[in-house]
């Protein structure tokens, strides 16, 4: 009874020893993904696949997910100021939609690039982020070009026409065609816009380097306007004019 239990015991032994490699090249497996980025799986603690997202693809094993493009649409004749959300971008990032270069306007720092979009045929077509050491990330059909259903809106002028280098001038933004939810970029850094009606935005400048800088918008709908060398950047700043609220929505009886 005993020769027949140490018998068993080493034939066990010796199964375990064959299956020990091939266990261990599944533990460490990783699968890049294709063109698309999709199914892309990596050997996960917990015995399951740790999948990921469809955005991202993998380029000499590191993996750079392209997170948004805001606003995801814009005319197919291009021209679009938009803001590009990756991870890690810097000096040297290239930015194509569809097979495309968009003019990159500012690395605004590792998570978020402001881009002129290029222009395109009607339809969706791929956001891709190429970094200087070689990673990149495609986010699949993230914009859309499609043909204008508004007016295009229109800057005016920026008052004061002066704002402090250390950032926090009080700025009205004057134009036309203004809509609710536009993209506002001072020195092609984007800041926070109040929206007072069609021809009004209120904001506050961000910190600059001395110098006149661009002030531009963009609407919902992807459309854009640009007043070049509008805001002066320096040691002193104009005094803004009262700025204008946007009115309350009147009470329900």
């Amino acid at each position: 009874m005993r020769k027949q239990t140490s018998v068993h015991r080493a034939a066990l032994f010796a199964l375990w020893l064959c299956a020990l490699p091939l266990a261990l090249a599944s533990c460490g497996e990783e699968t890049s993904t294709g063109e698309d980025g999709v199914g892309a799986t990596a050997g996960g603690g917990d015995g399951g696949a740790l999948n990921l997202a469809d955005s991202a693809t993998l380029t000499g094993g590191v993996e750079l997910l392209v997170d948004s493009v805001q606003p995801p649409v814009g005319p197919p004749g291009g021209g679009t100021y938009a803001i590009v959300r990756a991870i890690g971008m810097g000096p040297g990032t290239r930015i194509h939609f569809g097979a495309a270069e968009a003019k990159l306007l500012k690395v605004v720092d590792p998570s978020r690039a402001v881009v002129q979009v290029p222009s395109g045929a009607p339809g969706q077509v791929d956001v891709r982020v190429e970094l200087q050491g070689g990673a990149s990330g495609t986010l699949a059909k993230g914009f859309s070009y499609v043909a204008a259903s508004a007016a295009a809106p229109t800057l005016a002028k920026v008052l004061p026409p002066k704002a402090l280098s250390s950032g926090g001038t009080p700025l009205v933004i004057e134009g036309g065609a203004l809509g609710q939810g536009a993209l506002l970029f001072v020195g092609w850094i984007p800041v926070p816009a109040e929206w007072v009606d069609a021809t009004t935005l209120n904001a506050v400048s961000p910190p600059l380097p001395p110098g006149a800088v661009d002030v531009a918008v963009t609407n919902p709908d992807g459309q854009s306007a640009l007043l070049a060398a509008s805001l002066q950047i320096g040691d002193k700043a104009g005094t803004a004019p009262a700025r204008r609220r946007a009115p309350r929505p009147a009470a329900r009886r």
